[in-house]
């Protein structure tokens, strides 16, 4: 177990009565997911067991990413599948899912939102019951000059989304020329490494 000690520093090893000074002293334990517990569809070995016994000595576990492409009840059915047998959707906190709580609890926005994300993103607004920009598919010959914008658009959130578009894009841009509507990305990184050493945007 590592745990970043001391300004700056970096981390260290901990082993035996640090592990469990350090356990004794905490309530509760936060995790990373892909890349940390997990690699692609195989859990990393032990992490299963870790988590379990964390919880039967009384730790609230908690589990997060800033991967937007899933609503978190498909993360609880991952866990389940990975060998994670008590993992509740209370205790994960996607991108997806914090910025759906974002909008609606801590922005308040009273309007409907555009996104350019997955599905995981707007499962995730649905289920917040934050109003989205229902998207149709263009008709041919459609351009930003003649498309539709909704008027109720209060705020545009960004994510992972593979049917990215240049429609999509100018039309998010198009909103956020108001200046009261809010800007909102579910993460802010450039790309996302993916096996085999290639990356996505």
């Amino acid at each position: 177990m590592a745990g970043a000690v001391g300004g700056g520093r970096g981390c260290v090893t901990l082993r035996g009565a640090q592990i469990r000074d350090l356990l004794d002293a905490k309530h509760n334990v936060l995790f990373d997911c892909d890349g940390v517990i997990w690699n692609g569809e195989t859990a990393v070995s032990g992490a299963p067991e870790v988590v379990t016994l964390l919880k039967q000595r009384g730790k609230r576990v908690f589990f997060v990413t800033n991967n937007c492409t899933r609503p978190r009840e498909n993360y609880v059915q991952k866990f389940s599948r990975l060998g994670f047998t008590d993992v509740a959707e209370e205790e994960i906190f996607s991108s997806a899912y914090c910025s759906a709580a974002y909008l609606r609890d801590v922005a308040r926005v009273q309007g409907k939102v555009y996104v350019i994300g997955c599905g995981g993103v707007m499962k995730e607004l649905r289920d917040a019951g934050v109003p989205v920009v229902e998207e149709e598919d263009a008709e041919p010959g459609a351009s930003i000059y003649n498309c539709p914008l909704d008027p109720d658009v209060k705020a545009v959130l960004v994510g992972y989304d593979e049917n990215f578009t240049f429609m999509k894009l100018a039309k998010a841009c198009c909103y956020l020329r108001n200046s009261e509507c809010l800007f909102l990305a579910t993460d802010p990184d450039p790309w996302h490494p993916l096996r085999g050493g290639r990356i996505t945007p």
